[in-house]
């Protein structure tokens, strides 16, 4: 990933994040999905961990994949077109 050109570092698990909402962009993830799918476990076990990662940023302050998302009140997570960060996906 990179941002203003430069490129970002990314965990695996980071790496597992960003290519879900690739896969699902423009749509809306719930965090039952990113249980099942990225964690492979039940998500209630996850609330924290999951909240975590969509919330990460880098010690030198530098956005982090989750940090594209837009976050759906109530709902889950959504990478849609236009953030500021720029994400290529596919």
């Amino acid at each position: 990933m990179t941002r203003g050109g430069s490129e970002v570092a990314l965990s695996h698990r980071e790496f597992e994040l960003l290519a879900y909402l690739c896969a699902h962009k423009n749509q809306t993830v719930t965090r039952d999905m990113l249980g099942r799918d990225v964690w492979k476990e039940p998500s209630h076990a996850l609330t924290n961990a999951i909240d975590a990662y969509i919330s990460l940023s880098g010690a030198s302050g530098e956005a982090r994949p989750a940090a594209a998302h837009h976050t759906v009140s109530g709902v889950g997570y959504s990478l849609r077109e236009g953030h500021a960060v720029s994400i290529r996906c596919g």
